[in-house]
């Protein structure tokens, strides 16, 4: 897989140096909403379990678009401040509580895009490529779980892989979905007695935290 990035971005420097004249640079903003969830099976210990479940947070920042007119072809980069994060339902015996724990990042996605013009007023495009994130906030999240502490430890960095389409408006305004992939994990769970304690009562591993987006963009 790293692999297929190193190829990817490779390709990508190659276009933007080989771009012919016709080539355009365009600067926008862009931003967002994530539905993120953690994607690991649910661990069960004696009548304890965590289930993750849907969480919503929002992305936002610069992007910049390199088009290609000639051959439908184009390169997008953006600088995203990213918040997501998991929602828990923790089940203890009888007790069932829930809790979120928050991720604040900086992510950088780089894709490679192919746009069908439907006329001068719009166009419909597809985008694939690698994000690269990297973690700004705390680190260790803590949340009060049915009387527990349910941690996540994000991970430093991320790596995953955006796939997505969209529809171009007017020139100048865009909407689209995007599933963002990690290709590494991005955080490891567990549930401990106090948040100081040492004592794991249920051990989630790492897993990787899954999200669709939906965003609108507005290029200059």
């Amino acid at each position: 897989m790293k692999k297929i990035i190193r190829t990817f971005i490779l390709l990508v420097t190659c276009m933007i140096f080989a771009a012919p004249a016709e080539a355009q640079l365009k600067f926008g903003i862009k931003g967002g909403i994530n539905l993120s969830k953690g994607d690991f099976n649910t661990v069960s210990k004696a009548s304890q379990s965590l289930e993750a479940k849907n969480y919503t947070g929002f992305f936002i920042g610069p992007t910049a678009q390199l088009n290609i007119p000639i051959i439908n072809l184009g390169v997008e980069g953006s600088l995203l401040f990213n918040q997501s994060g998991t929602k828990y339902t923790y089940t203890n015996g009888t007790v069932t509580r829930d809790g979120t724990n928050t991720q604040n990042a900086l992510e950088i996605p780089i894709n490679l895009r192919y746009t069908i013009g439907l006329g001068s007023v719009a166009g419909i495009y597809f985008a694939a490529g690698p994000s690269f994130k990297f973690d700004i906030g705390d680190k260790d999240g803590f949340s009060e779980v049915a009387d527990k502490v349910v941690t996540s430890k994000w991970k430093n960095q991320e790596v995953a892989i955006n796939l997505g389409g969209g529809l171009r408006l007017l020139k100048h305004l865009e909407v689209g979905l995007n599933y963002r992939m990690p290709l590494t994990n991005s955080a490891k769970d567990n549930i401990n007695g106090t948040s100081t304690g040492t004592s794991t009562l249920l051990d989630a591993g790492s897993y990787k935290n899954k999200t669709w987006q939906i965003s609108a963009a507005y290029i200059f």
